[in-house]
């Protein structure tokens, strides 16, 4: 059952204990999900009566003579809850899923998924910021950190991100920007093909720029030159949205940087020889601290974890 059937039935006060206890946890556990509450309840509130029903009205749902009115309160109930499952939809699609427009600005305290004013999806990572610019005339936004983009195919209105260093342009494409050292911008293509520019302001008035296709990645720095083009061979650079880690027969070293990259930690060995261990395993959906744990266990190590800072102990592998 979704949220917004469990709510229709939290309302009208049908819900077990286990599902009223569902809802409460899910009002409590953000603030726009205790405002999307009221605004539900409100909608609920438009959709229910006290008064008599007009007559003739149930013949023209149920199309025969007029109920008894011992069915009246079951019909009033069934017509209130088709109000907040219609309602709550509606807002569920306008608030959360397609709440943003022209001019806004999406900071994320946590990762966040949702549609921008022309369809396409984006996923903006904690701690990220997306601003959307015009969408009547073009399409563009404005990336200070990282988001994967999946734009929706519009040939006469190329999508365009800006970040402080470069300028992404796509048709219709899936695919990664990550801005989130200023100086630097990097993209990884998904599918389709994405056009990566120098910013002139940035680069002395360059504007060089180069095509990636599915698979491939590109790399820009101020105060170096050129675009640095690769073929993208490990998928992990997609954890932070899928939660899905990977690894077949991978350094200690390389581990630490992608569990840097997925969960903004900082991974440190006490032993030097720690990086020579190898990691062959997958996590899913897990946090940092199941993961670290799993690692521990695998090579017999401990660590130590103050702040963001985790510090791997142990004999190290040889």
């Amino acid at each position: 059952m979704n949220m917004e059937e469990l709510l229709a039935k939290f309302f009208a006060g049908e819900t077990s204990v286990s599902e009223t206890k569902e809802v409460e946890e899910w009002r409590s556990a953000s603030k726009d999900n205790a405002r999307f509450f009221l605004e539900a309840k409100k909608i609920w509130l438009a959709g229910t009566t006290n008064e008599e029903p007009k007559p003739g009205v149930f013949d023209d749902i149920v199309k025969q003579q007029a109920p008894t009115m011992s069915l009246l309160p079951k019909i009033l109930r069934f017509a209130a809850a088709i109000v907040i499952v219609a309602g709550v939809s509606f807002l569920l699609y306008n608030y959360f899923i397609s709440p943003y427009g022209s001019g806004d600005e999406i900071v994320a305290e946590k990762t966040l998924s949702t549609k921008l004013p022309d369809g396409s999806n984006v996923t903006v990572q904690k701690g990220s910021r997306l601003k959307i610019n015009d969408f009547e005339t073009s399409r563009s936004v404005t990336l200070s950190g990282r988001a994967y983009f999946d734009i929706k195919e519009d040939a006469s209105k190329p999508f365009t991100i800006e970040t402080e260093s470069a300028k992404v342009q796509v048709v219709g494409t899936k695919f990664v920007v990550n801005s989130r050292d200023k100086k630097n911008t990097e993209v990884f293509v998904e599918s389709g093909q994405v056009n990566l520019y120098q910013k002139p302001e940035a680069f002395n008035g360059s504007n060089m720029m180069v095509s990636l296709t599915s698979g491939e990645s590109g790399e820009l720095s101020v105060g170096t030159r050129g675009i640095r083009k690769k073929k993208v061979k490990d998928q992990n650079y997609l954890a932070w949205k899928t939660g899905y880690l990977s690894f077949r027969n991978t350094n200690m070293t390389d581990v630490a940087n992608i569990l840097e990259d997925t969960y903004g930690i900082q991974v440190e060995f006490e032993n030097a020889s720690i990086s020579l261990c190898r990691l062959t395993a997958n996590y899913k959906e897990k946090t940092s601290e199941e993961v670290l744990e799993y690692i521990a266990e695998t090579f017999d190590f401990s660590f130590t974890r103050q702040g963001n800072t985790v510090v791997f102990s142990g004999h190290g592998c040889r």
